[in-house]
């Protein structure tokens, strides 16, 4: 999940409104937010295996981040540069 950077300048205006840019903002987190989180909690990107090759296979690799495969049907922990299966005891 990429949380949007708020690029700075007034919050509100003159009137006390928020501008157009900080509405703006506040829209794309919220958005953000209700698409990575739940009811019950975060929701992980979902991906095909494909792509977490693809991603694995690149030079910019978070450790910790948390991918749910859809052609496995697997969540999946990046670990030290490789993506493994979590399994839950």
């Amino acid at each position: 999940m990429i949380i949007p950077n708020y690029s700075g300048g007034p919050i509100t205006d003159k009137n006390g409104y928020p501008t157009p840019e900080f509405k703006s903002w506040h829209d794309q987190i919220i958005l953000t937010l209700q698409q990575n989180a739940g009811t019950e909690g975060l929701v992980p990107a979902s991906l095909p295996s494909t792509d977490i090759s693809t991603i694995q296979a690149g030079t910019t690799k978070q450790n910790g981040t948390l991918i749910y495969d859809q052609t496995t049907d697997e969540l999946k922990a990046n670990i030290g540069g490789t993506f493994k299966v979590v399994q839950v005891v």
